[in-house]
């Protein structure tokens, strides 16, 4: 209760700043779409895209497939279609949507001022049971604000938070500590004895003939 009530504190000033900056690269990214499609293509309408992908290219020669919904039957674009796609041919202009959809994704989710609550700070509510691997998850606060805040993209996204006066950040993370916890309970002696010794585990499993 005591994080879900005081939540986080934001550097507005800093986030309003970090907005614009995903503002421009998605205008720049869009604007790059459009020139290596030829037209002016909506990257989220779901129609000028299917019209595109599985009319304009399929005639190209290039042996697309129309991908549908299982359930509609109707063509889909999703994100999971566009890396399908992606993967199977040559698509460079996909690579360029996918970009546009993962950076307009975060913005909307995770930088949106629209996130925060009158006071400045960002809340959330933690579901205990979340989970089916029974961790925890996140989502919005009680009063409709805030979201997620356990997956936060990294880099920039992060940088809007900030400790409160007093206090600084601090990330502890044990090495490993799942596999450490196996080989204590398992026992497994020559797991325990390669920890011993300050090896990686991971690398020696990988170099074993």
């Amino acid at each position: 209760m005591k994080p879900m009530l005081r939540g986080l504190r934001v550097d507005l000033k800093h986030q309003m700043a970090v907005d614009e900056q995903y503002e421009k690269d998605i205008n720049e990214l869009t604007a790059e779409f459009k020139r290596m499609v030829g037209r002016d293509i909506n990257p989220n309408s779901t129609k000028q895209l299917g019209e595109y992908l599985y009319g304009d290219k399929a005639q190209r020669n290039l042996g697309i497939k129309a991908i549908k919904n299982r359930k509609t039957k109707n063509v889909t674009v999703d994100e999971e279609t566009l890396e399908q796609l992606a993967s199977r041919y040559v698509l460079p202009e996909v690579d360029v949507l996918l970009n546009i959809r993962e950076k307009s994704k975060v913005r909307s989710t995770f930088i949106n001022p629209k996130r925060n609550d009158s006071d400045g700070r960002s809340r959330c509510s933690y579901n205990i049971p979340g989970t089916d691997s029974g961790r925890m998850s996140s989502s919005k606060g009680p009063l409709g604000s805030g979201g997620n805040l356990q997956n936060v993209t990294h880099g920039l996204c992060r940088s809007i938070y900030i400790p409160d006066d007093g206090y600084v950040w601090l990330e502890c993370d044990q090495s490993q500590a799942e596999v450490r916890i196996v080989a204590h309970v398992a026992p497994e002696p020559k797991l325990i004895e390669l920890y011993r010794k300050g090896m990686d585990v991971h690398k020696f499993n990988a170099g074993i003939k």
